[in-house]
């Protein structure tokens, strides 16, 4: 089930690009036709885009496993934790490009 009326494919772009970016990949990587293939809207007044029952972060980690997309990945970005202040502080360039990312 794809999202299907132009309200949920507006949101589920805008969802997907946001979780694309997090994990440090292009807006028009080719796993964004696999997340859209597979997305639907859940939640009511609070609306979240899952695909295949999956939060959008972790159907993108899920992806990065796949063969297919293999060749268009480059390395995980490196994490740090979100406790250690002083390390943030010194990568705030690279946070913010998402060559880092805070968990």
């Amino acid at each position: 089930m794809a999202l299907e009326t132009a309200t949920e494919q507006n949101f589920g772009a805008k969802r997907i690009g946001e979780a694309l970016g997090r994990a440090g990949l292009a807006f028009n990587h080719p796993i964004r036709q696999a997340l859209e293939a597979d997305a639907v809207i859940v939640g009511g007044r609070d609306p979240a885009v899952r695909v295949n029952g999956k939060s959008l972060d972790d159907a993108i980690a899920e992806l990065r496993q796949d063969k297919r997309y293999a060749e268009t990945l480059g390395p995980a970005p490196k994490e740090i934790d979100h406790n250690d202040l002083k390390t943030m502080s010194e990568n705030f360039a690279d946070i913010a490009t998402g060559k880092i990312v805070v968990k």
